[in-house]
């Protein structure tokens, strides 16, 4: 080591600059592989000599230099830091312009080094901050000004809680800063201001705002005035929501501004501060929106410099084509002016981005953008600086976004009908929209493009139909934005996504005469060069060939068949391409998959040879064998699809090889395709061959793989059919596997149409039901089986009886002895019997005593055979409707017993609702138990409201979750009677009341939406109740409903988002300690509500990330890390989820995640901390790590300083490298490990 340090004091002070410039390379590489024992002196000479290195002659030295100090800082002791650093500062705030550079730059690099959330980072700042802040207040140098808060802007933004109590002083000499003669000044007093603005107290926030808004209050114009909008729109990013107590003063002196006469700058400057306070705090701006969009629309044709005439459409035309043949050699950034001598496009541009945040922010008032703004920025797509004509563009792209949010794209047909309607107004509207963004598809500015065509995609799937008559104006343009050697791959990308839009939302007889035209456009993307293009091209041609026939029974017309040919033609080069992209050559065997199976009957016969001969071919590829088999399934599964008998025994052959395969995907793919194959072509396939097949479906049929047994059980169903001669091999072989997987303990619903198929196919056969139900009863046996395996058990013998009503009957009658003569398991397997029988048969009428027979067991002891009467008392009064009234008297008279007599009386009232919970889920499922539902909700409903303060809250779910079937009858009805619930003083009522809600959201289909929209918003605005129970149901009831569709909530969600903030913080009185023995333990019950409210902003960043104001939105994430164990995970999974939906707002916040994250990854387990909790703390710092992954992977995060402080601290620590390993090789190989985000 020492020698090391010689060689380095040595080389360092020799003449030769090569020799100094080694030596600190030597340096560098000697502390990267830590081969350096640092000690106090040797660190303090390494220092001295680098301190003077860095005013070397060489500027390769000196840079080197910097380098090498700020790296020996951050593992030097604090005192040889604090020494470096005043040397440093000393010579910072010097007038000399080259040391002080020097000297600048150094102290940069040592931030960077110095970790935001470690020790030194405090002495750091305090090292800094006098001088700086002193010499700022002293120079009388510009020069030393600028580069001393440089220092401050870069101090303030990495080291902002460091500064916490030093912040009133910053600000205070910020303030006076901007009334500076320099420009850049002034910026960097801003930014300043602005870096701390997450962390201002509100004492410090308020003396800011009130100094700004003094200061417009009192200038009406000139630089002071611009120089304090800008701070208003800089300022208001930062702080969020706590700008909202400012904007009673602050907005009217800002909307002054705006009609100050002559100063475009400053219009725009109050423009753009305006667009803050509306998307930060658009509660508290609505005072104010009216006044602002008044302003907006008339600065949105402010061009004092050019007229463009009378006839608007086309003058703007005209203009078009002439800015375009002049300009096009200029860089139309939006930093740089196109003309020095009129800036008023950024006055038109500031009034269009404002009024697309409004329309953001205000769902509310869409009727009135649409009706009274949309218009005026329609006329103004004839601007003539493209800067502001893309945003114009943008803006109304905007607001039919959102008018699909919250009406919704499948409202369109109908809502069309209603002409004072959304959607009759855009109807109305549409061919002025066609006609002024007809110039811009063929723009040389390729984002005119792009919004134009986004404006037409979101029109397509607000108005189906409506380019039925305007497709062929704008065919022209969207050739040319396909073809075009200028076009960029986004152009082309959008382009195909307004096609594909145009097909899925229009019918093959509304573009009947387009249809050509359009295969066309979709060939033109296919013949692309970029793969990219082409495979989205493909993804058109596919959905081309479904719209041009949706259903074998509609015979496809002249035009629709030549249509078809053409997107065969197109699609025969990938598809038959041997060297093409994999992606292309999948999507080219999806469209032709299609494409033989829709148009089978009418293709040419060869032709039709010929492609399949291609596909099966493909399906020997290991690359494409996967979208060949799901190809190939669709051709079997279409009763026009073409005819592949004479393909069928190689088919069939190769599909049961794949069954042998790990491949999940391959063998599931081959399960369809070859339950289609032998459904289609039964005698095209031999006896042996289906043997074959079922010996190695014998292997699939068993509990390891539900999925693949829910696919299989189907395939031998038509096996049996198609050979009947096999059926003693099924009998023999897989007949005993089925039953096994019935009775194993991941049995799950989603596999008993399957298994009720095979198992009514081999009745049918002659099977007799008696040998399947003694398989089925030998799995009750084992006294450990569960009951939830007992009752698909009974369901499937059931099943099996289905189709024969006598064979039900005399199963119904043996069942129905056996729960009297048996006992155990084999008792409660016969009573699930009655009940699976019971749901499909008027029991009443084959057995009239069976109902009350059965309600007599309820005086058994054994609970889970209680829960099993019940279940079938349900059961059969939806089979027998009578039975309904019988079970809402017993609920009616255990609970009068229960009130009576106190708890312990009435035992049996849970157990009737459970029965009658199970009744109206049972009814639920046909539209015949539906009538008897309406039939019956009479009797139901009165009796289950009268429960609805039932002290069990497991009893309040069943009530809540029955009470939701009944409202699926009349919605508005039902759901008024419950927002009379609402107000009820009994906290149990209400939160029943929010959970019928829950459940109907959940149940509720698609022609609900409208009638939950107007009646929802008090059931989730019971987050604000006063009750923690309600509180948690109500934030469950509005996840629900964002998973539903956010337009239910949309109305109330600003209101909602405020209400769910607040439940993210911890309350102190829901914390109670328990005593336990000799120890207290504290209990959190208000844990569950605050991970319910973390849920929901994970939805709303997924739903709506631009309803987000995103530096609120994360100060709450931030907090939550620093949570319960759950919410910890959950937080972290909101960071991840926020690196794909808002990277660009993750990135500006990176410092501040940075040093969150780097304090979690630090924190150590206590001292006497239990095994759990050290297990929680290590799942804790693994999803943190899988998150800081996620973050180093966005573009431009090595830029933040905090961000690269804490990458070094997890790779300078040997647990953490493992992890962060770990997390790598998981991301690589694609382990399911990396894949932690929980099913909110």
């Amino acid at each position: 080591m020492a020698e090391a340090l010689n060689h380095f004091l040595e080389k360092s002070q020799s003449d030769d600059k090569d020799l100094r410039f080694m030596a600190m390379n030597d340096l560098m590489a000697a502390m990267r592989a830590q081969t350096v024992n640092w000690d106090e002196r040797a660190t303090r000479q390494v220092l001295r000599q680098l301190l003077q290195l860095i005013n070397d002659t060489n500027t390769e030295v000196q840079n080197l230099a910097m380098q090498c100090t700020a790296a020996v800082v951050a593992i030097a002791n604090a005192n040889a830091l604090t020494d470096t650093v005043t040397t440093l500062v000393t010579q910072a705030v010097d007038t000399k312009d080259k040391e002080r550079d020097v000297a600048t730059t150094a102290l940069k690099n040592i931030m960077a080094q110095i970790s935001a959330f470690s020790p030194e980072a405090a002495m750091l700042c305090e090292a800094v901050m006098g001088p700086v802040l002193g010499s700022i207040c002293e120079s009388t140098s510009d020069s030393v000004t600028l580069d001393n808060l440089g220092l401050l802007v870069d101090l303030c933004t990495r080291f902002p809680k460091q500064l916490e109590s030093q912040q009133q002083l910053i600000v205070e000499l910020m303030l006076p800063l901007l009334s500076h003669s320099r420009t850049l000044v002034q910026k960097r007093a801003i930014a300043a201001v602005c870096a701390l603005g997450p962390s201002l107290s509100d004492n410090v926030l308020g003396q800011t705002m009130n100094a700004i808004i003094s200061t417009l209050e009192s200038h009406k114009e000139g630089q002071l005035a611009l120089t304090h909008a800008t701070f208003v729109a800089s300022l208001g990013r930062e702080i969020g929501t706590r700008v909202s107590g400012y904007l009673e003063r602050l907005v009217p002196p800002l909307l002054a501004l705006v009609d100050v006469d002559e100063d475009d700058d400053l219009r725009d400057a109050a423009l753009r501060s305006l667009e803050t306070c509306a998307r930060q705090a658009p509660k508290a701006f609505a005072p104010f929106l009216e006044a602002a969009c008044e302003l907006c629309i008339k600065y949105l044709s402010y061009d004092p410099n050019y007229d463009y005439g009378d006839d608007d459409e086309d003058m703007g035309d005209a203009t078009m084509d002439e800015e375009d043949e002049d300009e096009s050699d200029v860089d139309f950034s939006d930093d740089d002016l196109s003309d020095d001598d009129d800036v008023s496009w950024k006055v038109r541009r500031g009034a269009a981005k404002l009024l697309r945040t409004a329309t953001v922010t205000r769902p509310d008032l869409l009727q009135h953008f649409t009706n009274a703004i949309a218009p005026v920025i329609i006329k103004q797509f004839r601007e003539r600086e493209e800067n502001a004509l893309v945003d114009m563009l943008q803006t109304y792209a905007t607001l039919l976004s959102q008018i699909e949010v919250v009406e919704g794209a499948s409202a369109g047909a109908v809502s069309a009908e209603d002409s004072n309607s959304l959607h009759a107004v855009l109807q109305q509207q549409l061919p002025t929209v066609v006609a002024r963004t007809k110039p811009h598809l063929v723009s040389k500015n390729m984002l005119c493009r792009e919004s134009a065509l986004e404006i037409h995609h979101h029109i397509a799937a607000l108005l189906p139909g409506a380019f039925a008559s305007h497709f062929p104006t704008l065919a022209a343009g969207v050739k040319a934005c396909l073809t075009d050697k200028m076009a960029t791959a986004n152009v082309k990308q959008q382009a195909l996504r307004f096609l594909e839009c145009v097909v899925k939302t229009h019918t093959a007889t509304d573009l009947d005469d387009h249809l050509q035209d359009l295969a066309s456009l979709v060939v033109l993307g296919v013949s692309d060069s970029f793969y990219k293009t082409v495979s989205r091209a493909l993804g058109v041609a596919s959905s081309f060939v479904r719209m041009l026939r949706p259903s074998p029974d509609q015979t496809p017309t002249q035009q629709q068949q030549a249509a078809m040919l053409t997107i065969l033609e197109g699609v025969r080069a990938p598809f038959t391409s041997g060297d093409a992209d994999l992606e292309v050559r999948e999507k080219g065997i999806i469209c032709v998959g299609e494409t033989l199976a829709r148009f089978g009957d009418v293709l040419d016969a060869s032709a039709a040879a010929d492609l399949l001969q291609v596909l099966m071919a493909r399906l020997t590829n290991d690359m494409t064998r996967v979208v060949a088999v799901a190809a190939l399934e669709t051709i079997c599964s279409s009763a026009v699809g073409v005819d592949v008998s004479s393909s069928a025994v190689m088919a069939v052959g190769m599909l049961t090889d794949y069954l042998r395969l790990t491949n999940a995907s391959l063998r599931n793919n081959s399960l369809k395709a070859l339950t289609a194959l032998v459904t289609r072509h039964p005698t095209a396939v031999a006896e042996s061959d289906v043997q074959r097949l079922l010996g190695e479906l014998v292997a699939l049929v068993a509990p390891r793989d539900m999925q693949a047994v829910a696919l299989a059980l189907p395939l031998v169903a038509a096996c049996v059919n198609a050979q009947p001669g096999t059926l003693h091999t099924v009998r023999a072989t897989l007949l005993p596997a089925v039953a096994a997987v019935v009775g194993a303990k991941n049995m799950n619903a989603a596999c008993m149409p399957g298994v009720c198929m095979c198992l009514r196919t081999v009745v049918a056969k002659g099977v007799p039901h008696e040998e399947i139900e003694g398989l089925l009863r030998a799995q009750c046996v084992d006294p450990k089986q569960s009951k939830e395996a007992i009752r698909y058990l009974a369901k499937a013998s059931a099943c099996a009886a289905a189709a024969d009503p006598a064979l039900q009957a005399r199963l119904f009658a043996r069942a129905f002895d056996a729960v009297w003569h048996l006992e155990g398991n084999e008792r409660l397997y016969h009573l699930y019997t009655l009940a699976a029988l019971g749901v499909g048969m008027d029991v009443a009428q084959v057995k009239p005593d069976a109902f009350s027979a059965i309600q007599s067991l309820l005086a058994t002891e054994a609970d889970d055979f209680k829960l099993g009467v019940a279940h079938t008392l349900g059961s059969l009064a939806a089979g027998s409707p009578q039975y309904v009234e019988t079970l809402a008297m017993a609920v009616r008279q255990e609970q009068e017993q229960q009130r009576a007599q106190g708890a312990d009386a009435g035992e049996h009232a849970n157990l009737y609702v459970l029965a009658l919970k199970q009744t109206t889920h049972e009814l639920l499922q046909t539209a015949e138990g539906r009538d008897r539902l309406g039939q019956c909700a009479g009797t139901i409903w009165p009796t289950l409201s009268a429960l609805m303060d039932h002290d069990s809250e497991s009893v309040r779910n069943l009530i809540a979750e029955a009470m939701s079937i009944v409202c699926l009858l009349d919605v508005p009805h039902y759901m008024a009677v419950l927002t009379e619930a609402l107000k009820h003083a009994d906290p149990r009522v209400r939160g029943c009341a929010v959970n019928v809600a829950r459940f109907l959201l959940n149940k509720g289909g698609e022609e609900n939406r409208g009638a939950l929209r107007s009646i929802l918003p008090p059931f989730v605005l019971a987050i604000g109740d006063d009750n923690n129970d309600v509180r948690r149901v109500a934030l469950g009831t509005f996840k629900a409903a964002l998973l539903r569709h956010i337009s239910l909530v949309i109305d109330v969600l600003d209101q909602a988002m405020e209400l769910i903030y607040g439940e993210t913080r911890v309350r102190p009185d829901l914390i109670q300690d328990i005593q336990m023995g000799p120890f207290k333990h504290k209990v959190d019950r208000g844990a569950d509500t605050r991970k319910a409210a973390y849920e929901c902003l994970y939805l709303l960043l997924e739903t709506c990330p631009e309803r987000l104001v995103f530096s609120t939105f994360l100060s709450h994430i931030l907090q939550g890390l620093s949570d319960d164990h759950d919410i910890q995970i959950l937080s972290n999974l909101i960071l991840m989820k926020a690196c794909k939906r808002v990277p660009e707002l993750l990135l500006s916040k990176l410092d501040e995640i940075a040093q969150v994250l780097g304090s979690v990854l630090t924190n150590a387990p206590e001292k006497k901390a239990t095994k759990q909790e050290i297990d929680k703390l290590d799942e804790v710092k693994r999803v943190c790590i899988s998150c800081v992954y996620a973050l180093n992977a966005l573009p431009g995060s090595d830029k933040s300083p905090g961000f690269t402080s804490l990458l070094s601290t997890i790779h300078n620590s040997g647990e953490l490298f493992r992890r962060w390993e770990d997390v790598k090789r998981e991301a690589t190989t694609g382990a399911p490990g990396m894949d932690v985000a929980a099913d909110l």
